[in-house]
């Protein structure tokens, strides 16, 4: 997969914010991780799914003032690709209404 959107180490100043991958043709589908931590450990991941058919995954609450690192793989009938370099965003709302969840 080739991650489209937010470009690595994008400023995003308001929610919702929406990733974006493009998938291989022959992928059946992506999985996607999110974390506050560049090496994915479990306890950091903030939201994580492996049957992704539709390249693009929408969040309306995440913490003001934080990184976030994304990374995408392929599943294919084969087996699955590596994951992508991860890639990073930092949320800097434009209010102070910031919320934790996804």
């Amino acid at each position: 997969p080739t991650i489209l959107w937010p470009k690595n180490g994008a400023i995003v100043d308001s929610l919702p914010v929406k990733l974006k991958w493009k998938k291989p043709i022959d992928s059946k589908s992506c999985a996607i991780q999110v974390s506050i931590d560049s090496l994915f450990n479990s306890s950091s991941i903030v939201y994580q799914d492996s049957t992704k058919t539709i390249a693009s995954k929408s969040f309306n609450r995440l913490k003001d003032n934080a990184t976030y690192f994304w990374r995408v793989s392929a599943n294919f009938d084969t087996g699955k690709s590596q994951w992508t370099d991860p890639y990073t965003f930092v949320i800097k709302l434009k209010s102070k209404n910031s919320s934790i969840g996804q």
